[in-house]
């Protein structure tokens, strides 16, 4: 088991606080482990997805003006699939090695992008295998849901009974990729240590995660509104110009996206260590004294201190010095009393 890094439990604003202090002090190590994958690839992604926007801009103006109208070539729809394909390889990659690059540094240890890369491909057949039994799992209930609807007197009931309850496992299975990191386990032994570690902890995993839901929404309204202003100003511009305005947002969108994705990973490992240094027994009571302790201490004291080595100096020689005149007085006495 890995040890907890965290010396006392956090509040929520702590938390964001260790988590963007922790971003900045490691920016360019997170950053270089979620992006020197997903950039390329999102680049690749957004070129395709210029050369279609074309295709069909052109495919359009030859069926406005009574011509052939030419069809996709193939290779580029096994463009598509396979950049498709490898995008959401290099997602699952890159989450698991940014959550085990920031576990890492939380623990006081400096390791290479390579290596957090090398630990991602590690963790990939675990989590898609986590991934796969989730959608299994939405696909049954959606399933279900759906045969549900037709009945006509619960089907309103049990679309908000099925919201509820999909919202409920998302809390609880939330730290799931966390888990499977830390813990180097299973698939199921991950889901069920993320679903011990939020047991007691809903409401507070759910407050935590809707904040930074919050500021994922700020993060990406900026680009977002950047796009729909240049798309709106440029409209009568010449096609090819709107095309590259429509790739350069784009690619804001992929860099916006490296730069959150180790904010909200970091976001949830620390989160996860919290909760499990509140399953320790006798926190309950520890919770309050640490609460109180908190308001008059600051909040850098988060991590386990490490104890400090006082270099050798006048003080050490200061406080030596009196042992030496005790045991000289001692021997004065004894010559003295003989």
């Amino acid at each position: 088991m890995t040890a907890n890094p965290l010396s006392r439990p956090l509040s929520i604003g702590e938390l964001l606080d260790a988590t963007f202090r922790m971003f900045r002090k490691h920016f360019w190590k997170l950053v270089l482990t979620a992006g020197g994958l997903m950039f390329p690839v999102s680049l690749i992604s957004n070129g395709l997805q210029l050369m279609q926007f074309q295709f069909l801009g052109e495919m359009m103006t030859t069926a406005t003006e009574g011509g052939y109208t030419p069809e996709p070539p193939f290779w580029f729809l096994g463009a598509q699939g396979v950049v498709g394909l490898l995008s959401g390889i290099v997602v699952l990659i890159t989450m698991t090695a940014v959550i085990w690059m920031a576990d890492r540094l939380l623990h006081g240890e400096s390791p290479g992008v390579i290596e957090s890369w090398r630990a991602g491909l590690r963790f990939f057949l675990r989590y898609l295998a986590i991934i796969l039994l989730f959608a299994l799992a939405i696909v049954l209930s959606m399933i279900g849901l759906i045969i549900v609807l037709l009945i006509p007197c619960l089907g309103a009931i049990m679309l908000l009974v099925g919201f509820i309850l999909y919202f409920y496992l998302y809390v609880r299975l939330i730290l799931t990729p966390v888990a499977l990191v830390v813990e180097d386990c299973g698939p199921i032994e991950a889901i069920q240590t993320a679903w011990r570690t939020s047991r007691g902890f809903f409401w507070r995993i759910a407050g935590y995660a809707l904040l930074l839901g919050l500021l994922a929404l700020v993060f990406y309204l900026v680009p977002l509104g950047l796009m729909q202003f240049f798309l709106i100003a440029n409209a009568f511009e010449p096609s090819n110009t709107l095309l590259m305005v429509s790739f350069g947002m784009s690619t804001l969108v992929s860099i916006i996206n490296i730069l959150w994705t180790p904010v909200y990973l970091t976001g949830l490992l620390i989160l996860y260590y919290d909760l499990k240094l509140r399953h320790r027994p006798g926190t309950s009571l520890e919770q309050r004294i640490e609460a109180l302790a908190a308001e008059a201490s600051p909040v850098e004291t988060f991590l386990s201190p490490e104890p400090e080595k006082l270099p050798p100096g006048p003080d050490a020689e200061a406080i030596s010095e009196p042992e030496a005149d005790t045991g000289s007085t001692a021997d004065d006495a004894s010559q003295g009393t003989s």
